[in-house]
């Protein structure tokens, strides 16, 4: 109960009869409010800062700071000496013994200072293991001076150099834990998450093997020179880099279980399930501190939920992706830094990689689901990896996993630099016409048609530029091998020919009045044209490398080929026409049904695809539809047409 302060007893204590005892501390409501100074104060305090002022010293020389040297402890750096000051910066404090230890020298470059962790002639600054010298002298070391620290050379030094920058040497950063303290938590969120188990190294060496030889040459993401040495660095020597962590491995190997034919029993999910779940628990960890290998992981995780039919989620990662790389500066040209010594060019093809990789991915998943792309190229200035850039010769690529006797064994020159490049031309050239050909909304018909027309003459020129090791023959695809990425490539551009000429087969829904430019008949002609193209590259790859080793591209691919034979063989009455379209497009169905063995995405589209076919057959046999005229005029595939579309290389009637 609180005390009323009656003296000398109080109300409380005399209501119950008892000795009034206050054993507290000094009442605070009687404390006076304390004064404002005055003049007579403030001369008080001038006077004993007069009595009491320290008496200046005389100015003397800095000493040179010293560094123990790395190579040898006899052996010592000196940095050069900093030109006396002779004003005093209004935050600056009074000097005090031991107070200059971390005085700035403005004599040294701040860049110098910043990037001193990566230069091999300079040690690191231990930031950790350095003692501060007393002011009375009780730590200073005999025969240096008591003003600068002496760094041990057996003292492991960090570096406070951006984790995308380092190298994989640096097996420390400031704001990144060690790898020692990574691990149990790594483990806790993959026990949280059900996917605890222990993973063989020998598998998680052939999934990854898989990955790069099957499917990142035609989505080029991770260098693989730069992951395999920082994997290596990290097992041996638990060592960090930017370019490996447990996010980026378990991601690829969920793209490697798609090409994988060996039954692992143990694990509670499907394969590539089961490192897609290990790799969605391990990102928040990658997410507080991400890094370029995180970049990566976002960008090859996003393909394996393309292929697991959730559209969304992957889209999403891709956006994260590029978020991301704009963040950390990937976009930005690393050649100064590759002159200056502080990067390797190694390092500096691997960010390019990544960069551009991450790119590719973006603009497949805005054709793919036919979304405009929300980033810009304007900023940019990395360059593209090149052979060039590579200094080397062109690898070797092998035949890994190879299914049945396939190819099995194949080994054949790998341009995968200059893949990379015609790869990103190709999406360069096609990225103005998914945003201006289907999401202006103030543009005319006649701007559409000529602007349609020049990104054709400019798709005709890329194929006409292609180096020699990219050629394809189709009157000498059967004979010939041909990498499958490669093969790859050339269907891609099969598939952007459609999707340029597809709106324009409608013959009065787009067209402008008075018709101008080629009109419906060539947009018809070439969208066959190319899903014939397509067909046949298809058999070319089931004959070499089985239509089980083809990556999640194709689906998109097959899919987009066979809507428009699909709908050319339902509307065309001529019999030896409609035969030989229905053999390029069982060729088609066929490769989306052995897809939907790796990928979900596959027989989805599989289904959807004979959905459509039944419906169009059952509206033109129930006539619903009108007569149709001669020609029928909304898709007429005549036998010029489709002569046209056969007319160099006749397919092979099985």
């Amino acid at each position: 109960m609180k005390c009323d302060g009656k003296s000398p007893s109080c109300g409380h204590c005399i209501d119950k009869k008892r000795q009034c005892v206050y054993n507290s501390k000094t009442d605070r409501r009687n404390i006076d409010l304390p004064q404002m100074p005055n003049e007579e104060d403030a001369s008080m305090i001038d006077s004993l800062m007069v009595m009491y002022a320290p008496t200046p010293e005389p100015p003397t020389s800095p000493l040179p700071v010293t560094f123990m040297s790395s190579e040898s402890p006899d052996r010592a750096m000196l940095l050069p000496p900093s030109e006396p000051d002779t004003c005093m910066d209004a935050t600056e404090q009074p000097t005090v013994p031991g107070s200059n230890l971390f005085q700035f020298d403005s004599a040294i470059d701040e860049d110098w200072v910043w990037n001193m962790g990566a230069c091999s002639s300079y040690p690191a600054l231990d930031l950790g293991s350095f003692t501060p010298i007393s002011p009375l002298g009780s730590d200073t070391i005999i025969g240096h001076s008591t003003a600068y620290p002496i760094i041990p050379h057996d003292i492991p030094t960090p570096t406070l150099i951006n984790d995308e920058g380092s190298s994989d040497d640096d097996d420390c950063s400031e704001y990144k834990s060690t790898s020692q303290s990574r691990e149990p938590k790594i483990q806790a969120k993959l026990d949280d998450a059900g996917v605890g188990q222990k993973v063989p190294i020998e598998l998680i060496r052939n999934l990854t093997d898989l990955y790069f030889t099957w499917q990142n040459p035609s989505l080029y993401i991770v260098d693989k020179k730069e992951f395999e040495k920082a994997r290596e660095s990290y097992v041996l020597y638990k060592r960090e880099s930017t370019f490996y962590s447990e996010f980026l491995i378990n991601a690829l190997c969920a793209i490697g279980a798609a090409f994988n034919n060996t039954w692992y029993p143990g694990y509670p999910f499907p394969l590539g399930e089961f490192f897609a779940k290990r790799a969605k628990a391990l990102m928040d960890v990658e997410l507080d501190t991400p890094r370029i290998a995180t970049i990566q992981s976002l960008a090859v995780l996003s393909i394996h939920e393309a292929s697991a039919t959730r559209d969304t989620r992957g889209w999403i990662l891709s956006g994260m992706a590029i978020r991301l790389a704009f963040d950390l500066g990937l976009h930005l040209n690393t050649k100064q830094y590759v002159e200056d010594g502080t990067m390797t060019t190694e390092e500096a093809r691997a960010r390019s990689v990544a960069f551009w990789g991450i790119i590719a991915t973006d603009r497949m998943w805005g054709i793919y689901l036919g979304r405009p792309f929300h980033n810009t190229l304007d900023t940019v200035s990395v360059e593209i990896p090149t052979r060039s850039q590579s200094g080397q010769k062109l690898d070797r690529w092998m035949a890994n996993g190879a299914f049945g006797n396939h190819s099995r064994g194949l080994v054949l020159p790998d341009p995968t630099y200059i893949l990379s490049e015609r790869w990103q031309a190709l999406y360069e050239i096609m990225s103005p016409l998914e945003l201006t050909l289907y999401f202006k909304a103030d543009i005319n018909k006649v701007e559409l048609v000529a602007f349609s027309q020049h990104t054709y003459d400019r798709l005709l020129a890329w194929k006409d530029e292609l180096p020699k090791e990219l050629v394809i023959d189709m009157e000498t695809l059967d004979s010939t091998k041909h990498l499958p990425h490669v093969l790859m490539l050339h269907m891609q551009y099969a598939l952007f020919i459609i999707i340029l000429h597809r709106p324009w087969v409608a013959k009065k829904y787009i067209q402008p009045t008075p018709l101008f430019g080629s009109g419906p008949r060539h947009a018809r002609e070439m969208c066959l044209r190319s899903a014939v193209d397509i067909a046949i590259l298809i058999r070319a790859f089931e004959k070499q490398y089985s239509l089980q080793r083809a990556n999640v591209l194709l689906v998109h691919i097959a899919f987009t080929a066979a809507l428009i034979l699909l709908y050319a063989t339902v509307s065309e009455k001529d019999f030896d026409c409609q035969r030989e379209l229905s053999t390029q497009l069982d060729m088609c169905c066929q490769a989306l049904a052995e897809l939907g063995n790796s990928f979900e995405n596959a027989a989805r589209t599989l289904d959807i695809l004979l959905s459509v076919k039944r419906m169009w057959q059952a509206s033109l046999v129930s006539g619903i539809q009108t007569k149709r005229a001669q020609p029928r005029e909304w898709f007429p595939i005549t036998r010029d047409v489709v002569a046209l579309a056969f007319g160099q290389y006749p397919p092979k009637m099985n």
